[in-house]
C-alpha cells in the first residue's frame, strides 16, 4: 500500500551558537574632529556657517561636492546646494540618500558619522570637497571623513534543513548563521536555484537572554521563510520555531562549540513494508518512509463471569444467562486487560484436540523410527550373504 508525502509546515532548530563566535562589524565613517558650534558641540539643526568646520561663510550657488563608492561598490558623485540657511541636517540627509544603504548623523560629542545599515565588510568610501565656484569653504583638509571603523563579518554558523514540498518531494535547504555587533544573530536560507526561489529567505534579529536562553525575534521579523518550488502552483511558507523564549529547549547561545540540529514534520511517499499491534490493540504499518501509522484497533471481549461462558470445542465459547451480556472495548480499559503481540491465546485453543494431535504425530515419528531399523537390519543380513 502507497503512503502519500507530507509537506513541511514547521522546523524545530535546536543547538547551540556559541556566544565566543566573532560577530560582524559595522563599516562607520566619521570626522575626524568634532563639529563645534561656538563652544559647544554642533546639533542637527546648527547652521553649517555657524560651524567651526566652515572657515568662509556659504552664500546662495554654493556646493558641497560629495563622491566616492558606496556599500555595494558603485561610483557616487554628487553634489548639496547650500547656502546660509543649510543646516547639518540637511548635509545629513543628502549623505544618507547619496550613500544607499547608510545612515548619516551628529552625534552628542558633535561627531559626524556616516554609518552602513548592515554589518559586514563593505568597499564604501566618502569624500567631501568645496565646489569649484564656492564662495563659502568647508575645512575638509584639518577635519577630513576617514574609516573610523571598517566593516568586518562575523564567523558563520551553517546548518541545514530538508523542506518537503506538497508531493512529498524533498528540498535541501542551508541555513548560515552570523552573529551582529548589537549581540543579537541574523539567519540566511539558501537553496539551489533549479529547485524553486526563496520569497522570504532572512530571519534577522534572533536574540538571546544573558544566561544563552532564546529570547526571542526583534523588530517585525516573523520566523518564517517561504518557498516557491519548480512545479508548485502557491507559495509554502514554513514556520521556524527556535524554542521557548527563557527556555533552554530550543537554540541557545552559551561558551563552547555551535551545533545545529533540526527536525520538521514534512515526510516523503513511502509504502507498507510491515505491521505491529501495541498494547492497546492498534495496529500500526511500518513505511519505508519511517513513518508509522495506525491502521486498525483490535477490540477485546469481557463478560461479568467469564466462567460461564458454554464451550462449544474448537475454541469457540457461547454466551449463557451465566455468562452475562459481552462488552466489547478497547485493551487496557475496564479490567480487560493488555494485548501482547506474537504470543499465543491460551482460550484459543483446544487442550485435548491438540493433545491428541501431538500423540499421533508422536506414534507416527516412532512408525518411521521402527522402519528405518528394520530396513537398516535387512541390509546388514544382505551384506553377511554377499559375503
Amino acid at each position: 500500500e502507497s503512503i502519500p508525502g507530507n509537506k513541511t509546515t514547521e522546523t524545530v532548530l535546536r543547538g547551540n551558537l556559541s556566544s565566543s563566535t566573532k560577530t560582524a562589524e559595522y563599516h562607520e565613517i566619521a570626522t575626524s574632529h568634532p563639529l563645534l558650534d561656538g563652544a559647544v558641540p554642533a546639533t542637527g539643526a546648527s547652521l553649517l556657517n555657524s560651524l567651526d568646520w566652515v572657515t568662509t561663510p556659504f552664500q546662495a550657488g554654493d556646493s558641497i561636492e560629495m563622491s566616492g563608492t558606496d556599500v555595494d561598490g558603485n561610483a557616487i558623485s554628487t553634489s548639496l546646494s547650500v547656502d546660509g540657511t543649510t543646516t547639518v541636517d540637511d548635509l545629513l540627509s543628502s549623505l544618507s540618500s547619496s550613500f544607499p544603504g547608510t545612515t548619516a548623523s551628529i552625534d552628542t560629542d558633535g561627531f559626524l558619522r556616516l554609518v552602513a545599515d548592515e554589518s559586514g565588510a563593505v568597499p564604501m568610501i566618502v569624500n567631501l570637497a568645496n565646489g569649484s565656484t564656492n564662495v563659502g569653504q568647508l575645512d575638509v583638509v584639518s577635519n577630513p571623513l576617514f574609516i573610523e571603523n571598517a566593516g568586518e563579518d562575523g564567523n558563520i554558523i551553517r546548518g541545514g534543513i530538508e523542506v518537503f514540498d506538497n508531493r512529498g518531494e524533498g528540498h535541501v535547504v542551508g541555513l548560515a548563521f552570523e552573529p551582529q555587533a548589537d549581540g543579537t544573530w541574523n539567519m540566511l536560507a539558501t537553496m539551489d536555484s533549479a529547485e524553486g526561489d526563496i520569497l522570504t529567505s532572512e530571519i534577522n534579529g534572533i536574540s538571546f537572554n544573558s544566561d544563552g536562553s532564546f529570547a526571542g525575534i526583534q523588530g517585525s521579523a516573523t520566523g518564517e521563510l517561504e518557498f516557491q518550488f519548480v512545479g508548485q502552483v502557491d507559495p509554502q511558507v514554513v514556520t521556524i520555531s527556535f524554542g521557548t523564549p527563557g527556555s533552554l529547549n530550543g537554540l541557545k547561545s552559551i561558551s563552547g562549540e555551535s551545533s545545529i540540529a533540526t527536525e520538521q514534520d514534512g515526510f516523503p511517499p513511502g509504502t507498507l513494508n510491515s505491521v505491529s499491534v501495541d498494547g492497546n490493540g492498534i495496529i500500526d504499518g511500518l513505511a519505508t518512509n519511517g513513518r508509522r501509522i495506525p491502521l486498525a484497533q483490535l477490540a477485546i471481549a469481557s463478560f461479568r463471569n467469564p466462567a460461564g461462558l458454554e464451550n462449544r470445542g474448537d475454541g469457540t465459547l457461547q454466551v449463557t444467562r451465566s455468562s452475562g451480556d459481552v462488552q466489547i472495548g478497547s485493551a487496557q480499559s475496564g479490567g480487560r486487560g493488555t494485548i501482547r503481540s506474537g504470543q499465543l491465546e491460551q482460550s484459543n485453543v483446544d487442550i485435548a484436540a491438540e493433545f491428541t494431535r501431538l500423540i499421533i504425530a508422536q506414534r507416527g515419528f516412532s512408525a518411521n523410527a521402527r522402519t528405518i531399523t528394520v530396513a537398516n537390519e535387512m541390509l546388514q543380513e544382505l551384506t553377511q550373504i554377499l559375503r
